[in-house]
């Protein structure tokens, strides 16, 4: 980190190895569940349409940027995000995390009967909470602070 902020590629970085590790647990529990087959029998393509989308189009936006950089890096390599901004994404990450592991680890003890129901009820909760994570997930991953040579360009124009 320097003064100006965290490196933008940095940031990103950070921020994936973030969504990575967090994917982990609920994606594995689920896989598990699934292969399993008790627990999600008759249900298996509903509660993985419920799950999915949770998770896997920000990573895929993730790895999409961070792609792209890996093949332009001279356009990166001095943007810098700001500290307070990228502490309050990561949070949000983790409290998004949080929240679903909350949701699939609570779910045995929910009196629905139906792990689906407990699913579709979460959303009351988990859509807010995505929609803020994701936001601030957007402006890191397309949006770019101009870098001090590119400011400086452009006040001389």
């Amino acid at each position: 980190m320097n003064k100006e902020g965290i490196l933008l590629s940095k940031a990103r970085n950070r921020l994936f190895i973030v969504w990575i590790i967090g994917s982990i647990v609920p994606t594995v529990i689920i896989m598990i569940q699934t292969i399993l087959g008790s627990k999600y029998e008759g249900i298996a393509q509903q509660v993985w349409g419920w799950f999915s989308p949770l998770i896997f189009p920000t990573i895929t936006l993730m790895i999409g940027v961070i792609g792209a950089s890996a093949f332009n890096r001279d356009n990166d390599t001095d943007k810098t995000v700001d500290p307070t901004f990228f502490n309050i994404t990561i949070g949000l990450s983790v409290f998004y995390f949080l929240a679903i592991d909350t949701v699939i680890l609570a779910e045995p003890f929910s009196d629905k009967g139906n792990p689906l129901s407990s699913f579709t009820t979460s959303n009351l909760f988990l859509t807010p909470v995505q929609a803020l994570t994701t936001a601030a997930l957007g402006f890191l991953f397309t949006s770019v602070k101009k870098s001090p040579r590119e400011q400086q360009a452009s006040d001389n124009t």
